[in-house]
């Protein structure tokens, strides 16, 4: 069993698909914000302020709306709850059943519920508000999509008068979009419909203002030679169109294979193992075949632990911070985990309480 010797911080993210502990029976001495549950009254508990806070599957069956306020009828040990102070009763219950949401009068203001859509919703301003499809857009990881492009431009295309329908040897019919980044008046970028060799191009409607063009909006090219089948991103935030800056970021291209590396067949790179040059590389000397004959691994281990300090600074001495650290319990061998940094020179283990004289060996391995 992996033990965690100090705080672990998720950093709010989630921790899924996990069991609470299991006991048979509560702890002796259950320290507070404890979680447990017990097996043997299919009770889940928390400790809070001293005391155990039990809650259990048939509550919920016990739940009744009245017009009171929250009180239990029941036990301790089998509670009834009865939520009051509503102002709803059986009565309004029944009165309500059956009644569709076409018959309710519209809200007076921010909220319009027709047919089967919310519509004419404002923009949420404060952390409890609803966001519209809009905001919900321009959250999304940052990204504002567009719809693809036929093709993306190389160079300064004349609005008024294009003169071609070919765009990074792309042949681009009337209605179909094009993305006009290398324009020499800068405010002329943006995504355009194309209606004609002798025809004026025409903004597209969702990129006919600069706000729709806002930093983060991305678009996929479908054809060309030189950006077909890529996304480009514009990565500036705008106040007018100028200023607007495209870049590849994602979508297919060609790969060379670097040094070491041989591609066979394509697409599929691998290390090579003949005709590499004999010699040092970084801090491992390699031979003609390419096999490591030095300095492929560096290890540095120290046991830890003096039963008064919760601090060790480990000096590895490998003249790197590229380490993987490793620490576990000389007794067992099993792997536990403390906050840990490190540098070029040192390592550094940090405790909640102080280990015994040895209790853990380090090994560090760059």
């Amino acid at each position: 069993m992996t033990q965690f010797l100090a705080p672990v911080d998720l950093n709010l993210n989630e921790l899924r698909n996990a069991r609470l502990h299991l006991l048979a029976a509560d702890p002796s001495t259950p320290q507070n914000g404890q979680i447990w549950f017990n097996t043997t009254t299919n009770q889940l508990a928390v400790r809070c302020g001293g005391n155990t806070i039990l809650l259990r599957s048939d509550w919920v069956a016990s739940v009744n709306v009245d017009n009171s306020t929250l009180e239990n009828t029941g036990t301790t040990s089998a509670p009834n709850l009865r939520v009051k102070a509503l102002g709803i009763t059986d009565s309004h219950i029944a009165a309500a059943a059956g009644i569709a949401f076409s018959k309710l009068a519209s809200p007076t203001s921010a909220f319009s519920f027709n047919s089967q859509k919310i519509t004419n919703l404002a923009s949420g301003t404060a952390p409890g508000d609803a966001v519209n499809f809009a905001q919900l857009e321009q959250a999304r990881q940052g990204i504002r999509a567009k719809a693809a492009v036929e093709a993306a431009s190389t160079g300064n295309v004349n609005i008024a008068n294009p003169g071609t329908n070919s765009f990074d040897g792309v042949t681009v019919a009337v209605g179909e979009a094009v993305l006009l980044r290398a324009q020499t008046t800068a405010a002329e970028n943006g995504i355009y419909v194309f209606n004609g060799n002798s025809s004026a191009m025409t903004r597209r409607d969702d990129a006919d203002t600069f706000q729709e063009l806002d930093g983060g909006t991305e678009v996929f090219v479908q054809g060309g030679t030189v950006y077909g089948e890529k996304i480009l991103r514009q990565l500036n935030e705008l106040t007018a169109f100028g200023g607007q800056n495209w870049q590849i970021v994602g979508g297919s291209g060609a790969y060379v294979a670097g040094t070491g590396l041989t591609e066979a067949p394509a697409g599929t790179f691998n290390l090579q193992t003949t005709g590499i040059a004999a010699g040092t590389y970084g801090r491992v000397t390699v031979d003609a075949f390419g096999r490591a004959t030095a300095g492929a691994v560096t290890k540095f281990a120290a046991n830890v632990g003096d039963g008064s300090a919760t601090t060790f600074t480990i000096a590895h001495g490998l003249g790197t911070a590229d380490v993987t650290v490793s620490l576990r319990r000389v007794s067992d061998g099993a792997l536990v985990f403390t906050t840990t940094t490190v540098d070029a020179t040192n390592v550094v283990l940090t405790f909640a309480t102080a280990p015994t004289a040895n209790q853990y060996r380090v090994v560090v391995t760059s």
